[in-house]
């Protein structure tokens, strides 16, 4: 007999999106699954879809609560599940018709506790295969704790996490699932997928990696804009979401995270005060190029979260910040934002070009289309985030949470 896969999808405000969601979980070949939706306080057609999906499919189960937030509705999904294992899919996003059936044969080969697999990234219709950093194959319990646990937080080679944080797209042990999500405080509000894929990952029995892409991630600029808080309002959330991380962390495995953590919080306090986080300047030991002052005219390339806030923090700081480019700039305006595509860089005037991107992969992909379009760019006239060793990260830390104390 086939064990049954609870899938839970939180859905709020997804009204063009949630039929897409439930028809491919409800496609899926994989047949043995219940499909619970929690509609949290959606003010626009969510759940009359919903429900008018439920009354042709009896494996849907409608939950209606108050607005409350992921981790509160993951929950409420969670407490009427009766599945082996669980699935997590956003209502915004959907699956490939096989995705089940390939997370359920992977995990059964060695009777894991949870399967990580890669993802498709949606943008304006453009997808991007996102498979594991990892090798594929089956990690035992040594195994998680010599190969994964090392670099699972924060990867220094790779300025990133091991593991993604996501927690939709995986597929997790219930009883498991259970214990870990219990110690997430419902009003966390930054980093919910990683106080539950991190502990679950380091206490779990067996992990296995396949490189399928089993998940479609759809990254809209509502989501990308309502991210974008205040830069003090998102130092407390970030604060609180370390505190719960180490906390939890520390209850569930012996291995010490403190340098991993430290390196965490660091990349996510520079991003979210735009390198200025000791005061009105950018702190240039972060950056590579020492060349540019409050005088130079500044560009920056990527309308991710990084670039968005270079671009618009900056100036309030006294930095001349020209433009913002990105491949992504059809969806030109993003929170009043105007993005530029990368041809105009050929016609562009400014001292310095700011690549706002943190890993290898992502600068390297964003220096490709800058000198496709600008080639005789000079090498000094880019500024990108320098690569720190463990110790710098460990006083930069400390300098930065002692100013949070």
């Amino acid at each position: 007999m086939n064990p049954l896969v609870s899938v839970i999808v939180p859905a709020f405000n997804v009204a063009p999106y949630i039929y897409h969601c439930l028809s491919s979980i409800a496609g899926q070949t994989y047949r043995d699954l219940e499909i619970i939706v929690v509609n949290d306080g959606s003010t626009d057609d969510t759940l009359s879809i919903c429900m008018g999906f439920a009354s042709f499919d009896s494996r849907v189960l409608i939950i209606n609560q108050s607005n409350s937030g992921l981790v509160s509705a993951r929950k409420a999904g969670l407490s009427a599940s009766s599945g082996h294992y669980i699935f997590n899919v956003d209502g915004d996003d959907w699956i490939p018709t096989d995705a089940i059936a390939t997370l359920v044969d992977a995990a059964l080969v060695e009777d894991c506790e949870v399967v990580v697999a890669g993802f498709y990234r949606e943008f304006i219709g453009s997808l991007i295969a996102i498979p594991p950093l990892l090798d594929q194959r089956f990690y035992s319990k040594a195994d998680i704790e010599s190969i994964i646990l090392p670099s699972l937080v924060y990867d220094y080679h790779v300025c990133n996490h091991g593991i993604s944080t996501y927690s939709w797209g995986k597929l997790f042990s219930a009883n498991l699932y259970r214990k870990i999500i219990s110690m997430v405080p419902n009003d966390i509000a930054l980093g919910e997928d990683s106080l539950c894929t991190y502990p679950f990952i380091a206490c779990c029995s067996g992990l296995q990696v396949i490189h399928n892409c089993v998940y479609f991630y759809r990254q809209r600029s509502s989501s990308m804009l309502k991210s974008c808080l205040s830069s003090s309002d998102e130092l407390i959330y970030l604060g609180y979401f370390i505190n719960v991380l180490r906390t939890t962390l520390s209850r569930v495995s012996s291995f010490d995270f403190t340098r991993q953590i430290s390196a965490y919080y660091l990349r996510l306090a520079s991003e979210r005060t735009a390198l200025c986080f000791n005061g009105d300047s950018i702190d240039k030991r972060l950056v590579d190029n020492k060349l540019f002052d409050k005088d130079s005219k500044i560009s920056v390339y990527s309308s991710g979260t990084f670039g968005r806030r270079l671009y618009s923090t900056l100036p309030n700081h006294g930095y001349n910040i020209a433009s913002l480019y990105d491949v992504d700039y059809h969806e030109s305006l993003i929170g009043q934002i105007n993005v530029l595509s990368p041809a105009k860089l050929m016609s562009s005037d400014f001292d310095f070009l700011f690549v706002a991107a943190w890993t290898s992969t992502s600068i390297d992909s964003a220096l490709s289309a800058i000198y496709k379009h600008k080639p005789t760019l000079s090498p000094g006239s880019l500024i990108k985030i320098t690569r720190l060793d463990q110790d710098d990260i460990s006083v930069l830390y400390s300098e930065f949470s002692s100013l949070l104390s």
